[in-house]
């Protein structure tokens, strides 16, 4: 199954194949379902096959997007002509503005803050 899980080439493969195996109907669902008939050797054991099968989906599915990243990154092109700044920098709110015109108006009639 790990082996099969490398194959995969893109997320949506992979995650068809998760709910193939993990879904409501999945094979390892089904198995984990009758792990009460099992004995306890046999129920760590199809734990430890659980988690190392998650794992590697998870890991698998960190890497596809790490490549998709990279691709995506790799095509990207940097317009070095363009400003840094902010096309519109930011305006004082109007209740501010008018707090400060009155408190410059009563500051010139001799009134202190």
């Amino acid at each position: 199954m790990i082996e099969k899980i490398k194959q995969i080439k893109n997320l949506e493969e992979l995650q068809k194949l998760y709910s193939d195996t993990f879904g409501k109907n999945g094979s390892m669902t089904s198995r984990l379902k009758k792990m009460k008939d099992l004995s306890e050797s046999e129920r760590a054991e199809l734990n430890k096959e659980k988690e190392t099968l998650q794992a590697a989906f998870k890991k698998h599915q960190e890497e596809i997007e790490n490549e998709k990243l990279m691709s995506e990154l790799a095509s990207d092109k940097i317009d070095a002509t363009r400003s840094s700044e902010p096309e519109e920098p930011g305006r004082i709110h109007p209740l501010t503005r008018a707090l400060k015109e009155m408190s410059a108006a009563f500051q010139s009639m001799g009134y202190r803050l």
